[in-house]
């Protein structure tokens, strides 16, 4: 892992979240939920699932930015992988050089008490002082089958842990949080939204509405290809006069095939 590179004397007092953030979380959680059921697994086994990785993102003195996120996989004893923790952050760090470690998630409906020793792991493995942020899952669930499907507010919470010197005695503490996002990350949201939200029917609608434009485009493009191929046929038969200017557009528009041979290796091209 990298060194520690953050101002980490004062603590965390706000957390900037962007929207991919939430994306990621929910996108994973999903995925380990579809994973469960394609094992055979029945719907109620949906409350053991749960989604856990690391927070990407920078911190300016008391302020933390979370930019970024992605998935830590556990050991069979429920500690995180620390080689494929270590693999994805050098991949990251490609990426997004001036991103740091600065917490972890979890997809679930309440604090573990074994989220604390998580904490200190993510405090030993990453970074001194990280945030942990929870997205409670049962209520994002109960507000997707209501009659609205939209929230009034976000299920999650963001927390400190109190008594960082002590391990042992490590006391989970919410701290004020708000939404951050640029114009290319809300027009990308919107547009993940849009489908998303949309019933099957609508979704239906889209594709059909998109595979009927598709055909259109294809008919018309024919029709314009069946006039050039006609009129190099009848030039070639002598019906029509010769142009040698449209004859050199039109072999470098159609296909070698589509064009007679004495039209294409007429000395007048």
């Amino acid at each position: 892992m990298r060194e520690e590179v953050m101002d980490t004397r004062a603590d965390i007092e706000s957390v900037s979240i962007h929207p991919l953030v939430l994306v990621n979380l929910s996108d994973g959680h999903t995925r380990l939920i579809a994973a469960r059921e394609m094992s055979g697994s029945s719907s109620k086994s949906r409350a053991g699932v749960r989604a856990t990785g690391v927070l990407l993102g920078k911190r300016v003195r008391n302020v933390l930015e979370v930019n970024h996120s992605f998935e830590l996989k556990e050991n069979p004893d429920g500690s995180f992988d620390r080689e494929f923790g270590d693999t994805r952050m050098a991949q990251f760090e490609e990426i997004f050089p001036m991103l740091d470690v600065v917490g972890w998630y979890a997809c679930d409906d309440q604090l573990r008490q074994s989220d604390l020793q998580r904490h200190t792991e993510i405090m030993e493995l990453f970074c001194e002082k990280p945030v942990f942020l929870l997205l409670d899952v049962t209520k994002a669930l109960k507000n997707e089958q209501s009659s609205t499907g939209y929230f009034e507010t976000i299920p999650i919470t963001v927390n400190v842990a109190t008594d960082a010197q002590n391990s042992e005695n490590l006391i989970f503490k919410q701290i004020p949080y708000n939404f951050l996002s640029t114009d290319s990350e809300r027009i990308a949201v919107d547009h993940v939204l849009e489908h998303a939200t949309s019933s099957d029917e609508n979704s239906s609608d889209i594709l059909l509405q998109h595979l009927k434009a598709l055909r259109r485009s294809i008919t018309m493009l024919m029709t314009r290809v069946d006039v050039i191929s006609s009129y190099l046929e009848a030039s070639q038969k002598g019906e029509i006069p010769w142009d040698a200017r449209l004859m050199r557009a039109a072999a470098e528009v159609l296909p070698a095939e589509r064009i007679p041979r004495l039209v294409l290796n007429s000395p007048r091209c």
